[in-house]
C-alpha cells in the first residue's frame, strides 16, 4: 500500500498528524510505504535536518520516503503551484520504484492527489482519496494572489482525480453534496470518517502555566491556535485587541502558530497591548495551553464557506473550552459549533463583533462553563481515535474487495 501526502511527523498541525496515525495504524496490517515531503509546514521554511535530496525511515511494516521539492517563502498562485507541482513530480519518480496493491491520496494538495491518481492507472492499483479541504473552493475562497484565477483549473484537477477514485473519504456530512456537486462524484463512493481528538485534558496547574506565558489572572485570555495563513484572516484578531485596548477592556487575544501571514500580522500588531503572537508549542503542551485560555477561537476570512473544518476544533472541544467562531453562518466550521453548542457564533471580518463575543462569555462565567461542558462531551461523542482509524481499516478492504 501506498499513501501520498506532503504532510507528515514531525509536523504537528493541519493534515499531518492524521495522516501519520492513519499510515501507522494501516501498518498493523499491511505493508505501507508514505510517500511524503519534507517537514516545512505551517512555517514554510524546511525544518532544519531535513535537506536531503531523499531519505528513507523505515519502523516495522511502516516506511516513509521523504521528498525534497519545493517550499515557497511567499504565497501566490505561482509559487503554490511551484510547490504542488515539484512534489506531484518526486511522487511519480519515486512511484517508478514501488509496484502497490492501493494508492491513498490525502488532499490538498490537488496536484499530488492527481498524480497519485497516475500512479494508481499505470500500477493498475484502486485509488482512494480523502478530502480535509476543497481545494477548488480554497482557491476561490483564500485570497491567495491569482488564486480566483485558477480555482477553475483546480477544480477541474481536483474533480478528476475524485471521479477516478474507488473511494472518497471525507471529514463531515457537509462534504458529503459538495463533492457530489463540485467534483461529480457519485454519492455511493463517499464515506463520512470524522478527524479525532489527539489531546487530553491536561493535569498541569493552570494558574502555573498562565504566569509562564505572562497572562494575568484578571485578563479573558482568547486564544487562536494553528497555521497564520490566507484563509484564517487573523487581521480581524488584531483589529478587535486594538478596540479593546482603545476600551480599556481586560482581554488579551494570543495568536499562537505560525504561518505564511505571521510578519504581516506582527507588523499589524505593533503598539497593541492586547494582542500576543506566540510560536507554535510542542505537541505535549498543547493541551496545557488550551486549558489555560478561558476561550478558544476559530476566525476565518470573510468569504470563506466550503473549503474545509478546521482541525483545531477537535482539541478546542476537548479542552472544555467555550468557542467562539468568527466565520460566514453557512461554514462547516459554523455547523459543527453550532451542533456540538460550544459557543457563540459571529460575522467574520467584523471585529467589534467579535470583542462583543468574547465580552459577553467573560460576563456570563456560567454560560462559559455550559458551552465549554457542551464542547467536551461533544468530543466524547463524536472524535473518538479508536472507532474512526478502524473505520479507515474497513475502508481500505473495501477499496482491496471491490
Amino acid at each position: 500500500m501506498v499513501l501520498i501526502s506532503p504532510y507528515f511527523e514531525p509536523e504537528h498541525s493541519g493534515s499531518a498528524p492524521y495522516v501519520t496515525q492513519v499510515a501507522q495504524h494501516l501498518a498493523h496490517e499491511y505493508k505501507v510505504t508514505v510517500l511524503t515531503g519534507v517537514p516545512h509546514y505551517p512555517e514554510w521554511r524546511v525544518t532544519p535536518g531535513y535537506d536531503r535530496w531523499r531519505h528513507v525511515e523505515t519502523e516495522g511494516d511502516l516506511e516513509v520516503r521523504r521528498l525534497r521539492h519545493f517550499v515557497p517563502r511567499t504565497q501566490t498562485a505561482v509559487t503554490r503551484a511551484l510547490y504542488e507541482a515539484s512534489f506531484a513530480a518526486r511522487v511519480l519518480l519515486e512511484s517508478l520504484r514501488i509496484r502497490p496493491d492501493v494508492v491513498v491520496a490525502f488532499t490538498p494538495p490537488v496536484l499530488s492527489t492527481a498524480a497519485a491518481a497516475a500512479v494508481a492507472l499505470s500500477r493498475r492499483a484502486p485509488l482512494g482519496v480523502v478530502v480535509h479541504d476543497l481545494a477548488g473552493s480554497g482557491a476561490r475562497e483564500s485570497g491567495i494572489r491569482g488564486g480566483a484565477r485558477v480555482a477553475g483549473l483546480v477544480a477541474g484537477i481536483e474533480g478528476a482525480a475524485l471521479r477516478r477514485a474507488r473511494g472518497v473519504v471525507v471529514l463531515h456530512r457537509q462534504f458529503v453534496p459538495l463533492v457530489q456537486q463540485l467534483a461529480g462524484v457519485d454519492g455511493g463512493r463517499i464515506e463520512v470518517i470524522r478527524n479525532w481528538s489527539r489531546t487530553r485534558r491536561t493535569t498541569h496547574e493552570r494558574e502555573a502555566t498562565r504566569a509562564g506565558l505572562g497572562w494575568r489572572p484578571e485578563e479573558c485570555v482568547v486564544v487562536h491556535s494553528g497555521n497564520m495563513g490566507m484563509k484564517q484572516g487573523l487581521e480581524n484578531v488584531v483589529l478587535a485587541a486594538r478596540l479593546a485596548d482603545e476600551r480599556g477592556e481586560a482581554v488579551r487575544f494570543v495568536l499562537m502558530g505560525d504561518g505564511s501571514q505571521r510578519p504581516a500580522l506582527e507588523r499589524l500588531a505593533e503598539g497593541v497591548q492586547r494582542v500576543s503572537i506566540l510560536p507554535p508549542v510542542e505537541e505535549a503542551r498543547f493541551g496545557e495551553v488550551l486549558d489555560a485560555a478561558d476561550v478558544l477561537l476559530v476566525n476565518e476570512k470573510p468569504g470563506v464557506s466550503e473549503m474545509s473544518v478546521p482541525s483545531k476544533l477537535t482539541a478546542y472541544f476537548r479542552a472544555g473550552r467555550p468557542v467562539v467562531l468568527a466565520s460566514a453562518p453557512d461554514s462547516p466550521a459554523a455547523a459543527e459549533v453550532r451542533e456540538a453548542q460550544a459557543g457563540p457564533q459571529v460575522a467574520s471580518g467584523d471585529p467589534g463583533a467579535l470583542l462583543e463575543a468574547v465580552l459577553e462569555l467573560q460576563a456570563d462565567p456560567v454560560r462559559a462553563r455550559r458551552a465549554g461542558q457542551a464542547g467536551l462531551s461533544f468530543a466524547d461523542r463524536e472524535f473518538d481515535a479508536t472507532g474512526a482509524l478502524a473505520r479507515y481499516s474497513a475502508w481500505v478492504k473495501r477499496l482491496l474487495s471491490h
